[in-house]
């Protein structure tokens, strides 16, 4: 993974640590499917793969927040026609904005919608070659959190993020390969 991102994930979480003294940040742990758009990653690796990240925003206001996250798929296959070995790792850094509310003002249960960048490292290894490089793309995600306490919370979700870019092979001359695909997701976390 780039250095350079990871110093700027680190440089917007440690602009957050004020916020945590008012209840404003909070961290949570996702895991889910991703159902990959790109139909020659679903040929090789299966039509979804298991999805871990994580997830930290910080409330500008009752319901405005802005929110960074890390997110790693990692999918190993066979190629189609010789079924050698092949192993695709993608790893995602993201930013942006969220929207939340609730039904009523005693309501535990909040939904929420969020829209953001994202950025892509993938690498992928088959046939003694390795492909890697880096895409920029965007991220949508709504979902709804029970809130157990004043720190404790739960959720599921959806999400849609994409990126794709045209490379260049050894063995065919361009090729488009598409970033992410549809996800759906559970998560815990706390607020602090």
């Amino acid at each position: 993974m780039n250095l350079k991102k990871v110093l700027y994930l680190l440089g917007i979480l440690c602009l957050c640590l004020p916020l945590t003294a008012a209840g404003n940040f909070s961290l949570s742990i996702q895991g889910g499917l991703q159902f990959p758009e790109d139909s020659g990653f679903k040929e090789l690796y299966g039509s979804n793969q298991f999805l871990l990240g994580m997830k930290a925003q910080f409330h500008l206001t009752d319901s405005l927040y802005g929110w960074a996250g890390a997110w790693r798929q990692k999918a190993s296959g066979t190629t189609p026609i010789l079924e050698a070995e092949a192993e695709s790792c993608q790893r995602c850094l993201g930013v942006g904005a969220g929207w939340t509310g609730s039904l009523s003002d005693e309501s535990n249960l909040k939904y929420y919608g969020e829209i953001g960048i994202l950025f892509f490292h993938y690498t992928e290894e088959a046939l003694e070659t390795e492909v890697s490089g880096n895409v920029t793309g965007f991220r949508l995600s709504a979902g709804m959190r029970y809130h157990f306490a004043s720190t404790w919370f739960a959720g599921v979700g959806a999400a849609y993020g994409t990126a794709s870019k045209d490379i260049q092979t050894d063995i065919q001359e361009k090729i488009k390969i598409k970033m992410g695909g549809f996800s759906l997701f559970m998560e815990v976390g706390a607020r602090f």
